[in-house]
């Protein structure tokens, strides 16, 4: 019984043995072919990280200035809006002008229209009051 005992312990060992040693040719495999690969990895994912980090560490800042940037658009429309209100008014001061000057030199025309009717009326008189003197200075004679 001590013998068969022995053998199978003898038996269990061989097996634990050749899986001991199976299980060292796989770590050695693995040791040889799939480390380099998971190094590789492990460097790509740490460089991403970086880039992450980076764009992180820039979206902090466009977070930092976001307000003020926002302010700053805020006051650059209320600005804007302004002057277009002010732009607003300007034109319809300018049609008011406009209107104003064209009422202007339409009263002008009419002046001018008047002042030569005056100046042909006056012409007229004078040429009038010619002959009267022409004829006041023949009945003189």
């Amino acid at each position: 019984a001590l013998q068969a005992n022995v053998q199978e312990l003898s038996e269990q060992l061989r097996c634990r043995t050749a899986e001991l040693a199976s299980a060292s040719a796989e770590m050695e495999r693995t040791r040889t072919d799939e480390l380099p690969a998971l190094h590789a990895r492990l460097a790509e994912l740490s460089a991403q990280l970086e880039e992450k980090s980076a764009t992180a560490d820039q979206l902090s800042e466009v977070n930092r200035t976001l307000p003020e940037l926002q302010a700053r658009l805020d006051e650059a429309v209320s600005e804007l809006q302004e002057k277009s209100r002010r732009a607003e008014d300007l034109s319809v001061e300018l049609q008011t002008a406009r209107h104003g000057a064209k009422a202007a030199e339409d009263r002008l025309e009419q002046s001018q229209a008047d002042l030569a009717a005056a100046g042909d009326a006056l012409q007229a008189k004078t040429v009038t009051v010619t002959n009267m003197a022409d004829e006041a200075e023949e009945l003189q004679q």
